[in-house]
């Protein structure tokens, strides 16, 4: 999912991309590129994202489908849908922002809790 910014740290984007467009071919084709790929611009601070990924499973195809808007978080959603072969769905996961968001929490917390309970324990001096 894509990470929402704050409204300082969004400010500061907005002001890097007019900067790279005013005027329109203020940068070459390089600096451009550098600059996206650099601050992850495509995806931070951006004001509507729909990415699509797909995967071939033994069954057919798994489609995940990222939909985020800046404007609207309580449309932001994350998809899943397995199709068979002949492009049927057979099973479609639809997970709001808070949902993904609170699952990412709850595993980021199990592992870091995994980690410290597998720390080698100190002995009492």
């Amino acid at each position: 999912m894509v990470s929402r910014v704050a409204p300082d740290e969004q400010k500061a984007i907005d002001e890097a991309w007019d900067n790279l467009f005013t005027p329109p071919r203020r940068t070459d084709r390089l600096l451009l590129l550098d600059a996206v790929v650099l601050h992850q611009l495509h995806q931070s601070g951006v004001d509507r994202l729909e990415m699509i990924s797909e995967k071939r499973v033994r069954d057919g195809r798994v489609v995940m489908r990222v939909h985020f808007d800046r404007e609207h978080p309580e449309r932001d959603e994350f998809t899943i849908t397995l199709s068979d072969h002949r492009g049927r769905p057979q099973r479609r996961e639809r997970d709001p922002r808070n949902d993904v968001d609170g699952r990412v929490q709850f595993l980021f917390d199990a592992q870091f809790e995994f980690r410290t309970f597998l720390r080698p324990r100190e002995l009492p001096h």
